[in-house]
């Protein structure tokens, strides 16, 4: 496990540095909490150590557009340069959230939904973390391979960026 898709802290408060710490020792690509904003506290999106820490958003109840319009209204509200939001839906089908970010992408089509790779990798980019030894690629991308019986080829190529 190199991500941690949410910690729960429920009625604890917020998650302290300790805590981070804690978790950032096996979660090196991140990890995501329920925080509470409260003074004293870490702020969100922000690194411990080298892992990018993240809030998670609830999306609400509702149809394609209410969750396409919560999103976008969160966004809206954290407008400080690059966002990095991390949205949370339960016992949802996968064609209910591909249309939530086809509906965001209509309403603002500059925001992307990236896997948690590629959120970790740009969060350590933007944060001022460190992304040597990392790479992130979507294998949709990737050309397929080519095979016949007996034989395998792969042919691939990978862009690898580490700034």
């Amino acid at each position: 496990m190199t991500f941690t898709g949410f910690l729960l802290n429920g009625s604890a408060g917020n998650v302290t540095h300790e805590c981070q710490a804690f978790y950032a020792e096996f979660s090196h690509d991140g990890l995501t909490y329920n925080h509470l904003r409260s003074p004293g506290y870490p702020s969100v999106p922000s690194l411990e150590g080298n892992t990018p820490v993240f809030e998670i958003i609830d999306l609400p109840e509702g149809d394609v557009d209410v969750a396409a319009h919560a999103m976008v209204q969160q966004y809206d509200q954290m407008r400080q340069g690059r966002q990095f939001m991390v949205f949370r839906g339960t016992l949802r089908s996968p064609s209910y959230y591909a249309a939530v970010i086809e509906a965001v992408q209509k309403l603002r089509p500059a925001l992307e939904a990236v896997d948690t790779l590629t959120l970790a990798y740009l969060a350590r980019l933007v944060l001022g973390g460190n992304n040597n030894y990392r790479v992130t690629y979507v294998s949709d991308t990737l050309p397929r391979a080519g095979c016949r019986a007996g034989e395998v080829r792969w042919n691939e190529t990978f862009l690898v960026c580490n700034n």
